[in-house]
């Protein structure tokens, strides 16, 4: 299985971005972290799902694109 390692600076983006929708509703705020953590634990099972960072051009590093909460709700 493969690990996953966070960096800080993503942290820091999703506490950003957590504070920003919060200033409206914690509730989506809390919806929108969570979605952040589920969809990058498919990379567990399929480490191939993102897309290579051309910034590194690393088979290893991968990114994955998140919609806004818009598209999440229906």
């Amino acid at each position: 299985m493969v690990k996953i390692r966070w960096n800080e600076e993503a942290i820091m983006d999703i506490d950003e971005i957590a504070g920003f929708i919060a200033e409206d509703s914690v509730f989506y705020a809390q919806i929108q972290v969570e979605r952040f953590f589920e969809r990058v634990d498919i990379l567990k099972t399929t480490p191939k799902a993102g897309r290579k960072m051309s910034e590194t051009n690393d088979e290893k590093i991968r990114e994955l694109i998140e919609g806004t909460i818009g598209s999440f709700i229906k």
